[in-house]
Protein backbone atom coordinates (compact mmCIF):
# COMPACT_ATOMS: atom_id res chain seq x y z
CA UNK A 1 0.00 0.00 0.00
CA UNK A 2 1.78 3.01 -1.08
CA UNK A 3 1.88 6.66 0.36
CA UNK A 4 1.23 6.10 4.03
CA UNK A 5 1.27 9.58 6.02
CA UNK A 6 3.28 10.07 9.59
CA UNK A 7 0.32 9.83 11.52
CA UNK A 8 -0.14 6.36 10.48
CA UNK A 9 3.45 5.20 10.44
CA UNK A 10 3.61 6.85 14.06
CA UNK A 11 0.81 5.08 15.31
CA UNK A 12 2.77 1.95 14.98
CA UNK A 13 4.77 2.96 17.49
CA UNK A 14 2.52 2.55 20.33
CA UNK A 15 2.56 -1.67 18.99
CA UNK A 16 6.57 -0.94 20.91
CA UNK A 17 6.27 -2.11 24.58
CA UNK A 18 8.75 -0.36 26.80
CA UNK A 19 10.08 2.13 24.49
CA UNK A 20 12.77 4.43 25.84
CA UNK A 21 13.66 8.00 24.81
CA UNK A 22 17.70 6.21 24.41
CA UNK A 23 16.28 3.67 21.66
CA UNK A 24 13.86 5.65 19.76
CA UNK A 25 15.04 7.38 16.56
CA UNK A 26 18.52 7.59 18.61
CA UNK A 27 20.64 8.53 15.71
CA UNK A 28 20.03 11.77 13.25
CA UNK A 29 21.56 12.85 9.75
CA UNK A 30 22.42 9.78 8.44
CA UNK A 31 24.39 9.56 5.03
CA UNK A 32 26.52 8.33 2.57
CA UNK A 33 30.17 8.93 3.52
CA UNK A 34 31.17 9.37 -0.18
CA UNK A 35 29.05 11.67 -0.91
CA UNK A 36 27.93 12.94 2.21
CA UNK A 37 23.94 13.02 1.27
CA UNK A 38 21.77 10.64 0.97
CA UNK A 39 21.75 10.95 -2.67
CA UNK A 40 24.76 9.31 -4.48
CA UNK A 41 26.19 7.82 -7.87
CA UNK A 42 28.93 4.69 -6.75
CA UNK A 43 30.94 2.10 -8.59
CA UNK A 44 32.04 -1.43 -8.01
CA UNK A 45 33.92 0.17 -4.79
CA UNK A 46 30.41 1.13 -2.70
CA UNK A 47 29.97 3.06 0.03
CA UNK A 48 28.36 3.00 3.26
CA UNK A 49 26.48 4.96 5.94
CA UNK A 50 28.25 7.12 8.17
CA UNK A 51 26.10 5.35 11.02
CA UNK A 52 26.14 1.92 12.29
CA UNK A 53 23.91 0.08 14.60
CA UNK A 54 24.61 -2.63 17.05
CA UNK A 55 21.04 -3.38 18.09
CA UNK A 56 17.38 -2.60 17.68
CA UNK A 57 15.18 -2.91 14.69
CA UNK A 58 15.49 -0.76 12.17
CA UNK A 59 14.66 0.48 8.49
CA UNK A 60 15.49 2.15 5.19
CA UNK A 61 14.50 3.03 1.48
CA UNK A 62 16.49 3.06 -1.36
CA UNK A 63 15.20 4.62 -4.61
CA UNK A 64 16.95 3.59 -7.74
CA UNK A 65 17.31 6.99 -9.81
CA UNK A 66 20.09 5.87 -12.40
CA UNK A 67 21.45 2.25 -13.11
CA UNK A 68 24.03 2.01 -15.13
CA UNK A 69 25.27 -1.88 -14.60
CA UNK A 70 22.71 -4.88 -13.25
CA UNK A 71 24.68 -5.85 -10.92
CA UNK A 72 24.58 -3.15 -8.51
CA UNK A 73 23.48 -4.33 -4.86
CA UNK A 74 21.66 -2.60 -1.77
CA UNK A 75 22.34 -4.06 1.59
CA UNK A 76 25.09 -4.12 4.43
CA UNK A 77 28.35 -4.31 5.48
CA UNK A 78 30.26 -5.49 8.42
CA UNK A 79 32.10 -3.31 11.01
CA UNK A 80 35.44 -1.66 9.73
CA UNK A 81 34.30 -3.09 6.19
CA UNK A 82 33.37 -1.79 2.45
CA UNK A 83 31.55 -4.04 -0.32
CA UNK A 84 34.50 -5.70 -2.54
CA UNK A 85 32.31 -7.77 -4.63
CA UNK A 86 30.35 -11.03 -4.19
CA UNK A 87 31.41 -14.98 -3.43
CA UNK A 88 34.51 -14.77 -0.80
CA UNK A 89 34.38 -10.54 -0.42
CA UNK A 90 30.56 -11.14 0.29
CA UNK A 91 31.38 -12.77 3.37
CA UNK A 92 31.96 -9.02 4.76
CA UNK A 93 28.54 -7.50 3.24
CA UNK A 94 25.48 -9.16 2.19
CA UNK A 95 23.35 -7.32 -0.68
CA UNK A 96 20.30 -8.03 -2.54
CA UNK A 97 21.46 -7.66 -6.35
CA UNK A 98 19.31 -5.83 -8.81
CA UNK A 99 20.20 -8.55 -12.47
CA UNK A 100 18.84 -11.53 -10.94
CA UNK A 101 17.33 -10.99 -7.68
CA UNK A 102 20.33 -12.73 -5.53
CA UNK A 103 21.35 -12.15 -2.31
CA UNK A 104 24.95 -12.80 -1.10
CA UNK A 105 26.43 -14.53 0.59
CA UNK A 106 25.19 -18.23 -0.34
CA UNK A 107 23.39 -16.59 -4.05
CA UNK A 108 20.18 -17.33 -2.64
CA UNK A 109 17.36 -16.06 -5.72
CA UNK A 110 15.01 -14.26 -4.88
CA UNK A 111 13.35 -14.61 -8.90
CA UNK A 112 12.30 -10.58 -8.05
CA UNK A 113 14.98 -7.82 -10.28
CA UNK A 114 14.41 -4.67 -9.93
CA UNK A 115 14.97 -1.44 -12.03
CA UNK A 116 14.67 2.33 -12.09
CA UNK A 117 12.13 4.10 -9.74
CA UNK A 118 11.90 1.08 -8.25
CA UNK A 119 12.23 1.56 -3.74
CA UNK A 120 13.52 -1.21 -1.97
CA UNK A 121 12.95 -1.26 1.57
CA UNK A 122 15.50 -2.64 4.08
CA UNK A 123 14.60 -4.09 7.53
CA UNK A 124 17.40 -4.63 9.67
CA UNK A 125 16.85 -7.15 12.32
CA UNK A 126 19.76 -7.17 14.70
CA UNK A 127 17.44 -8.07 18.16
CA UNK A 128 16.51 -11.66 16.23
CA UNK A 129 19.84 -11.40 13.90
CA UNK A 130 17.69 -11.33 10.63
CA UNK A 131 17.62 -9.02 7.49
CA UNK A 132 14.71 -8.45 5.29
CA UNK A 133 14.29 -6.77 1.58
CA UNK A 134 11.35 -5.37 0.40
CA UNK A 135 10.52 -4.28 -3.42
CA UNK A 136 7.62 -1.47 -3.59
CA UNK A 137 6.41 -2.78 -0.28
CA UNK A 138 6.24 -6.36 -0.76
CA UNK A 139 8.52 -8.81 1.21
CA UNK A 140 11.21 -9.87 -1.63
CA UNK A 141 13.35 -12.18 0.88
CA UNK A 142 14.63 -13.08 4.65
CA UNK A 143 18.61 -13.67 4.76
CA UNK A 144 19.40 -17.12 6.07
CA UNK A 145 22.45 -15.55 6.93
CA UNK A 146 22.55 -13.56 10.27
CA UNK A 147 24.11 -9.79 10.69
CA UNK A 148 25.86 -11.27 13.70
CA UNK A 149 27.98 -13.35 11.48
CA UNK A 150 29.52 -10.29 9.31
CA UNK A 151 32.77 -8.85 11.07
CA UNK A 152 33.18 -6.80 14.09
CA UNK A 153 29.63 -5.66 15.98
CA UNK A 154 28.94 -2.57 14.06
CA UNK A 155 26.67 -3.37 11.66
CA UNK A 156 25.92 -0.75 8.62
CA UNK A 157 23.84 0.08 5.35
CA UNK A 158 26.02 -0.57 2.38
CA UNK A 159 25.06 -0.22 -1.59
CA UNK A 160 27.05 -0.82 -4.78
CA UNK A 161 27.83 0.05 -8.39
CA UNK A 162 28.75 -3.73 -9.42
CA UNK A 163 31.56 -4.69 -10.95
CA UNK A 164 30.85 -2.49 -13.74
CA UNK A 165 29.63 0.77 -14.27
CA UNK A 166 27.49 2.77 -11.86
CA UNK A 167 24.57 3.24 -9.90
CA UNK A 168 22.59 6.34 -8.66
CA UNK A 169 19.60 6.22 -6.23
CA UNK A 170 17.99 8.70 -3.25
CA UNK A 171 17.95 7.11 -0.10
CA UNK A 172 15.48 7.67 2.99
CA UNK A 173 16.91 6.51 6.58
CA UNK A 174 13.38 7.97 8.36
CA UNK A 175 14.13 11.45 8.01
CA UNK A 176 10.84 12.11 6.12
CA UNK A 177 7.89 9.55 5.83
CA UNK A 178 8.88 6.37 4.12
CA UNK A 179 6.95 5.40 0.75
CA UNK A 180 5.78 2.16 1.73
CA UNK A 181 4.45 1.04 4.89
CA UNK A 182 7.20 0.79 7.61
CA UNK A 183 7.42 -3.32 8.93
CA UNK A 184 5.90 -3.19 12.60
CA UNK A 185 8.04 -3.70 15.69
CA UNK A 186 10.59 -1.51 13.21
CA UNK A 187 11.90 2.42 13.58
CA UNK A 188 13.19 4.46 11.22
CA UNK A 189 17.14 4.15 10.97
CA UNK A 190 17.81 7.69 11.60
CA UNK A 191 15.31 10.24 13.86
CA UNK A 192 12.45 11.69 11.86
CA UNK A 193 12.66 15.70 11.25
CA UNK A 194 9.73 15.53 12.61
CA UNK A 195 10.46 14.26 16.07
CA UNK A 196 9.69 14.73 20.00
CA UNK A 197 11.89 12.74 22.13
CA UNK A 198 10.37 12.19 25.61
CA UNK A 199 12.18 11.79 29.02
CA UNK A 200 10.46 11.50 32.40
CA UNK A 201 11.81 12.60 36.05
CA UNK A 202 10.11 11.51 39.50
CA UNK A 203 10.33 12.12 42.87
CA UNK A 204 8.15 12.30 46.25
CA UNK A 205 5.70 14.67 45.07
CA UNK A 206 5.19 14.93 40.92
CA UNK A 207 6.79 13.07 37.84
CA UNK A 208 8.90 16.10 35.65
CA UNK A 209 8.47 15.42 32.12
CA UNK A 210 10.74 17.12 29.31
CA UNK A 211 10.50 16.68 25.52
CA UNK A 212 12.40 18.38 22.37
CA UNK A 213 10.22 20.79 20.69
CA UNK A 214 9.03 21.12 17.06
CA UNK A 215 9.75 24.41 15.16
CA UNK A 216 6.51 26.00 14.46
CA UNK A 217 4.74 24.00 16.80
CA UNK A 218 3.05 25.79 19.89
CA UNK A 219 0.97 23.55 21.72
CA UNK A 220 1.32 19.59 22.63
CA UNK A 221 -1.02 17.17 24.28
CA UNK A 222 -0.08 14.97 27.10
CA UNK A 223 -1.47 11.57 27.81
CA UNK A 224 -0.43 8.92 30.50
CA UNK A 225 -0.91 5.20 31.48
CA UNK A 226 -0.32 2.76 34.19
CA UNK A 227 0.53 0.16 31.34
CA UNK A 228 3.53 0.18 28.86
CA UNK A 229 2.01 0.74 25.48
CA UNK A 230 -1.16 2.01 27.05
CA UNK A 231 -4.38 2.35 27.05
CA UNK A 232 -3.63 6.34 27.34
CA UNK A 233 -5.75 8.62 28.67
CA UNK A 234 -5.27 12.80 28.19
CA UNK A 235 -4.12 14.62 31.45
CA UNK A 236 -3.59 17.73 29.46
CA UNK A 237 -3.61 19.86 25.96
CA UNK A 238 -2.62 22.89 24.72
CA UNK A 239 0.36 22.77 26.64
CA UNK A 240 3.11 25.62 25.47
CA UNK A 241 6.78 25.06 25.80
CA UNK A 242 8.38 21.64 26.62
CA UNK A 243 8.06 20.74 29.63
CA UNK A 244 5.33 19.73 32.17
CA UNK A 245 5.03 18.74 35.72
CA UNK A 246 2.47 16.20 36.60
CA UNK A 247 1.36 16.34 40.08
CA UNK A 248 -1.56 13.93 40.11
CA UNK A 249 0.25 11.15 41.06
CA UNK A 250 0.43 8.31 43.69
CA UNK A 251 3.75 7.55 45.47
CA UNK A 252 5.41 4.76 44.52
CA UNK A 253 3.70 4.19 41.12
CA UNK A 254 4.98 4.04 37.72
CA UNK A 255 3.33 6.03 35.35
CA UNK A 256 4.13 5.92 31.44
CA UNK A 257 3.37 9.12 29.49
CA UNK A 258 3.83 10.00 25.59
CA UNK A 259 3.15 13.61 23.84
CA UNK A 260 1.92 14.28 20.60
CA UNK A 261 1.38 17.59 18.29
CA UNK A 262 -0.21 18.47 15.13
CA UNK A 263 1.67 19.49 12.29
CA UNK A 264 -0.97 19.35 9.42
CA UNK A 265 -4.66 19.13 9.20
CA UNK A 266 -3.20 15.07 8.84
CA UNK A 267 -0.50 14.39 10.45
CA UNK A 268 0.44 13.92 13.95
CA UNK A 269 3.96 13.37 15.64
CA UNK A 270 3.61 11.44 18.42
CA UNK A 271 6.89 11.03 20.84
CA UNK A 272 8.66 7.88 22.20
CA UNK A 273 6.73 6.73 25.37
CA UNK A 274 9.04 7.49 28.74
CA UNK A 275 8.23 6.43 32.41
CA UNK A 276 9.18 7.47 35.43
CA UNK A 277 8.11 5.96 39.13
CA UNK A 278 7.18 8.20 42.14
CA UNK A 279 9.34 7.63 45.31
CA UNK A 280 8.25 6.19 48.38
CA UNK A 281 7.74 9.60 51.03
CA UNK A 282 9.89 9.43 53.50
CA UNK A 283 9.16 9.21 56.93
CA UNK A 284 11.15 9.60 60.23
CA UNK A 285 12.41 6.46 62.53
CA UNK A 286 10.35 6.32 65.62
CA UNK A 287 13.26 4.54 66.69
CA UNK A 288 15.50 7.74 66.71
CA UNK A 289 15.58 10.43 68.76
CA UNK A 290 15.39 13.72 67.99
CA UNK A 291 17.22 16.93 68.69
CA UNK A 292 14.81 19.46 70.59
CA UNK A 293 14.09 22.26 68.34
CA UNK A 294 15.24 25.49 68.28
CA UNK A 295 13.21 28.63 70.30
CA UNK A 296 11.74 30.57 67.47
CA UNK A 297 13.66 33.98 67.36
CA UNK A 298 11.87 37.33 66.52
CA UNK A 299 12.18 38.26 63.08
CA UNK A 300 11.19 42.09 62.88
CA UNK A 301 13.56 44.58 64.49
CA UNK A 302 11.53 45.47 67.49
CA UNK A 303 9.32 43.68 69.46
CA UNK A 304 6.53 44.49 72.44
CA UNK A 305 6.93 41.85 75.39
CA UNK A 306 4.39 41.69 77.87
CA UNK A 307 5.10 39.40 80.59
CA UNK A 308 2.30 38.57 83.33
CA UNK A 309 3.96 37.52 86.90
CA UNK A 310 2.54 34.95 89.04
CA UNK A 311 -0.01 38.17 90.55
CA UNK A 312 -1.90 38.73 87.62
CA UNK A 313 -0.04 41.78 86.40
CA UNK A 314 1.11 42.18 83.41
CA UNK A 315 4.61 44.25 82.88
CA UNK A 316 5.54 45.33 78.84
CA UNK A 317 8.20 46.55 77.57
CA UNK A 318 9.31 47.70 74.23
CA UNK A 319 12.81 45.96 72.66
CA UNK A 320 15.26 45.94 70.50
CA UNK A 321 15.87 42.79 68.46
CA UNK A 322 19.11 42.39 70.30
CA UNK A 323 17.64 42.72 73.64
CA UNK A 324 14.21 40.43 73.00
CA UNK A 325 17.17 37.54 71.91
CA UNK A 326 19.12 38.31 75.21
CA UNK A 327 15.69 38.49 77.23
CA UNK A 328 14.75 34.86 75.73
CA UNK A 329 18.47 33.47 76.05
CA UNK A 330 18.34 34.30 79.59
CA UNK A 331 15.05 32.87 80.23
CA UNK A 332 16.15 29.68 78.58
CA UNK A 333 19.49 29.18 80.39
CA UNK A 334 17.86 29.67 83.29
CA UNK A 335 15.00 27.40 82.44
CA UNK A 336 17.56 24.84 82.13
CA UNK A 337 18.79 25.51 85.76
CA UNK A 338 21.47 28.00 84.70
CA UNK A 339 22.54 31.93 85.08
CA UNK A 340 20.97 34.39 87.62
CA UNK A 341 17.95 34.41 88.70
CA UNK A 342 16.56 37.95 87.23
CA UNK A 343 17.25 40.11 84.43
CA UNK A 344 17.46 43.89 84.20
CA UNK A 345 15.19 45.38 81.50
CA UNK A 346 16.23 48.34 80.45
CA UNK A 347 13.20 51.29 80.22
CA UNK A 348 14.84 53.60 77.56
CA UNK A 349 12.15 56.50 77.40
CA UNK A 350 10.33 55.13 80.24
CA UNK A 351 13.19 56.88 82.50
CA UNK A 352 11.11 59.21 84.05
CA UNK A 353 12.49 61.71 87.14
CA UNK A 354 16.33 62.89 87.35
CA UNK A 355 17.49 59.59 87.13
CA UNK A 356 20.76 58.45 84.91
CA UNK A 357 19.28 55.12 84.20
CA UNK A 358 16.52 53.18 85.30
CA UNK A 359 16.12 49.07 84.90
CA UNK A 360 13.44 46.67 85.35
CA UNK A 361 14.43 43.55 87.17
CA UNK A 362 12.63 40.46 86.45
CA UNK A 363 12.74 37.72 88.62
CA UNK A 364 12.38 34.38 86.99
CA UNK A 365 10.57 32.26 89.86
CA UNK A 366 7.92 35.45 89.21
CA UNK A 367 7.31 34.87 85.78
CA UNK A 368 4.09 33.09 84.77
CA UNK A 369 4.11 33.90 81.10
CA UNK A 370 5.29 35.90 78.89
CA UNK A 371 4.67 36.89 75.00
CA UNK A 372 6.36 38.48 72.14
CA UNK A 373 4.78 41.41 69.49
CA UNK A 374 7.32 41.77 66.83
CA UNK A 375 6.71 44.81 64.56
CA UNK A 376 9.21 46.42 62.00
CA UNK A 377 10.33 50.13 61.80
CA UNK A 378 11.78 49.95 58.43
Amino acid sequence: MKRVITSLLLLGLFTLIGLSSSTYAATKNVVWEKSQSVSATVDSNGTKASVGKTKGKWYWEVTVTAQASTTTGIGIVGEGKQYNGPGTGALQNWMYYAANGNTFPGIVSSGTTYTLKDVIGVALNMDDDKISWYKNGVLVYTSTFKPSDLPGEIVTPSITGGSTGSFSFDTNFGATPFTYSIPEGFLPYQQPENSITLSATGNEENIQLKWDGIPGVTTYKIERALTPGGPYEEIASDISGTSYTDNKVEENTTYYYVVSTNISSTDQVVSNEANATTLKKSTPDPSEPTEPSEPAQPTGDRAILTITMDNGFDKEFDLSKKELNAFIAWYDAKDAGRGASFFAIDKHNNNKGPFSNRKDYVIFNKILTFEVSEYSTK
